[in-house]
Order: structure tokens, then C-alpha cells, then sequence
């Protein structure tokens, strides 16, 4: 079964591209767990991520913190960028998150304007020390706040992002709502965050448990956006549906909004990742590095709702060549160049590892990070073990 629909950009939240959702309807993809003979299958994952160690210096966090106080988390520059984590191993909201896989993209001048500029945000302040047009047009460009600060995506005026509200190493801030409910919501946005966080994974998760079990949230808990991608969303709800932080407000959305609400969280965590879409605009998807091997994974095709409450591991840690397989046609891989202003081809982004392609037409049914296994039902109707 395939479908045709029309997502939003990666980039702008606004901006409308196609976007197409493969449900596949394989009998032995989709048998769930009433399985009787097992076969075990063994790997070696035992890559355990980027973390903050508890006693290290870098940042400055209450033990007690929910992530929705008032008072903003204060984090050295040094280490700006790598997770925080409390005394029993839960990670806490980082606001400072970026994909290592973009950092020689631009200047260390532009990634230190991005984080000036959210935390101006988080504290309701109208300027943000910036030290050049560069970085003030780098971290104000939507494409950029969309993916690595969602709450600032409907919450601020595009009048922010001109070139007359920099000046003398200071980026003006306009607020689209007043000051003080957007503090609310962002304060909400960060509890939410830390949540899932908390819900999904712990510090001491290899990446390759991290990702999966933020994938397997997302298939439980967030569905598809039916009326966004065929357009029918009524003009007085488009700044409430669409875009990164719409979609985890309202646990909805469509490929523009579900892969990067993926890499965000994988972010939080420590696992590298970026958001990247086809040539032709017409879906989105992740790239995620696990361990020193490069994957593909479509959150958007593997939510549950879509796939008869059950979840297709098929779309999970794709190679390539899976990828063009799941596919119709052609495809290219392209990320949003922001000083293009444009999603540009990025060729690196195509080197992936087909390590877990395996994985294909196979359907989840449990995982114990006890004992490193994964189970999954195989096309014939095993019960297969794999351990990880």
C-alpha cells in the first residue's frame, strides 16, 4: 500500500513539500508476538553514547530540577552541546543542542550566537550578544531554530530575522505572543521534553538502545497528520499544527515534523543525528550515527497507528540501499543549506552501514536491555532473538 501526501518543510514551517507514507501489508510483517519456535541471532552494540559525568564541571544542575522551573540551567561553553544528567542517570532538558555531523558546516562564531540566542529566549530577553550578520542570519534562519530549538518556531516574529535587527554585536528578538505566555509554553516545552526523556531512556543505554527506544515512543504515542498532508487544515489552525514543536504539543504531525522531533530527542541524549529529505521534498527522515556507522530511520513510517498497532522494524537503522528499496523511484539525500537558503545534496550523508538490514520485514515485540536482546517477529512467522 502506498499513499501520496504533502508535508511541511523541513525548514520553513510554513512552507508546504510532498510527502509520501509506505504501510506495508507483508502478512508476516505484521503477526505480532503469537509466535511458537525462536531463533536466537547475536551482534555486538556496545557503544554507550556521549554523556556528562555526574561529577564533571560542566554544568550546573539541581538534582531536583523538572526541567519546567524558572530558573535557567547554566552550562559552561565548553561543554554546551553534550547531555546533562542527574544523579540517577536521567538526562535533563539541554537547551544546547546541535548535530555534531553540521558542526565544521559553519563558523564556532555561529553555533555561540545559536546558543546566546536561545538562552535569551528561555529568559525573555528582547537582544542576544551576537558577533556578526553571519551567525545572526545563521541562528535566527528557521531551518536552524526548528530543529534544534522547536518552541521557537511559531513563537517568534520572521520580522527577527532581517538584517536590521542586528547591529553592533547585538540580534533583536521580537516576540509573536506576549512575553510572558511564550515563557510559559517554553517552559512547558522543556518539561515535556525531559518527560520522555526520562520515560524512554538512561544515561548508561547504548546508542543503539537510545535510538530505538525513542523510535519505539514516537510509534506509540505520536500519529499521523492526515489533514496536513492532503491540505485541509483550516488557514485559522495552520501556526497550530505544523512544525516541530506543533508536533510534540500535539503528539501529531507529518514527516516534516516527526523526524526531526526524532533527532531532537536523540540530541538530548547524546546520539548524533540530522534531519534529511529526498530531492524531490517529497519525504523526511533521520540520519543517525550509531557508534561509528552512519544509518537511515523513518519515524513517520513506523508509527504504529499506520501500521495496524503494530511496529514494523523495517524502517529502523536502514542502509541505503534499503532506503531506495522503500522508496518509489529515485531519490537523493538532501539537509536545508542555510546559507544557500535552499536543502542542498550532501553526498557524506549517504554512507550508512547495512549492519541491521536484517531488520527488514521483520515487526517488534520486546526488548530487554537486561539482557541485550531485541525480539522481533520474521517475515515466516518466528520468533527470532537478537542480541545486541
Amino acid at each position: 500500500m502506498k499513499k501520496r501526501i504533502i508535508c511541511a518543510t523541513l525548514a520553513l514551517t510554513l512552507a508546504m513539500t510532498g510527502c509520501s507514507l509506505t504501510g506495508k501489508t507483508d502478512s508476516g510483517s505484521n503477526t505480532g508476538a503469537s509466535i511458537d519456535s525462536t531463533t536466537e541471532v547475536t551482534g555486538d552494540d556496545s557503544q554507550t553514547g556521549s554523556t556528562v559525568d555526574d561529577g564533571s564541571t560542566s554544568s550546573t544542575v539541581d538534582d531536583s530540577s523538572t526541567g519546567s522551573s524558572e530558573d535557567v540551567t547554566e552550562v559552561s561553553t565548553q561543554h554546551k552541546g553534550e547531555p546533562i544528567i542527574d544523579s540517577e542517570g536521567n538526562y535533563l532538558f539541554n537547551p544546547y543542542v546541535g548535530a555534531g555531523l553540521l558542526k565544521d558546516e559553519y563558523p564556532q562564531e555561529c553555533w555561540d550566537a545559536l546558543y546566546n540566542f536561545i538562552d535569551a529566549l528561555r529568559e525573555g530577553k528582547d537582544t542576544f550578544e551576537c558577533p556578526s550578520q553571519e551567525a545572526f542570519d545563521f541562528c535566527t534562519n528557521p531551518a536552524i531554530w526548528g530543529e534544534y530549538f522547536p518552541v521557537a518556531s511559531l513563537l517568534i516574529t520572521m520580522d527577527s530575522c532581517n538584517e536590521f535587527n542586528y547591529q553592533d554585536g547585538k540580534g533583536g528578538i521580537g516576540y509573536w505572543i506576549p512575553k510572558e505566555e511564550f515563557l510559559e509554553k517554553e517552559k512547558a516545552f522543556e518539561a515535556d521534553i525531559e518527560s520522555i526523556l526520562k520515560e524512554c531512556v538512561k544515561s548508561d543505554y547504548s546508542d543503539f538502545e537510545k535510538a530505538f527506544y525513542l523510535y519505539d515512543y514516537i510509534s506509540k504515542n505520536f500519529t499521523y497528520g492526515h489533514d496536513m498532508a492532503d491540505g485541509s487544515v483550516p488557514d485559522d489552525e495552520t501556526f497550530e499544527r505544523y512544525g516541530t514543536y506543533n508536533c510534540f504539543v500535539n503528539r501529531n504531525g507529518i514527516c516534516s515534523g516527526l523526524a526531526p522531533s526524532y533527532v531532537y530527542l536523540l540530541l538530548q541524549c547524546g546520539v548524533d543525528a540530522i534531519v534529511v529529505q529526498s530531492s524531490d521534498g517529497a519525504h523526511a527522515w533521520a540520519y543517525v550515527k550509531i557508534g561509528n556507522e552512519y544509518y537511515y530511520s523513518d519515524p513517520t513510517w513506523g508509527l504504529r497507528s499506520e501500521n495496524g498497532d503494530s511496529l514494523p522494524l523495517d524502517y529502523f537503522l536502514m542502509s541505503s540501499e534499503k532506503r531506495h528499496e522503500s522508496m518509489s523511484g529515485d531519490y537523493g539525500v538532501y539537509i536545508f543549506d542555510v546559507n544557500a537558503g535552499e536543502f542542498a545534496s550532501r553526498n557524506p550523508f549517504t554512507e550508512t552501514s547495512d549492519k541491521f538490514d536484517f531488520l527488514r520485514d521483520t515487526t517488534f515485540v520486546s526488548i530487554d536491555s537486561d539482557k541485550d536482546i531485541l525480539t522481533y517477529t520474521d517475515k515466516t512467522g518466528n520468533n527470532v532473538e537478537y542480541k545486541y
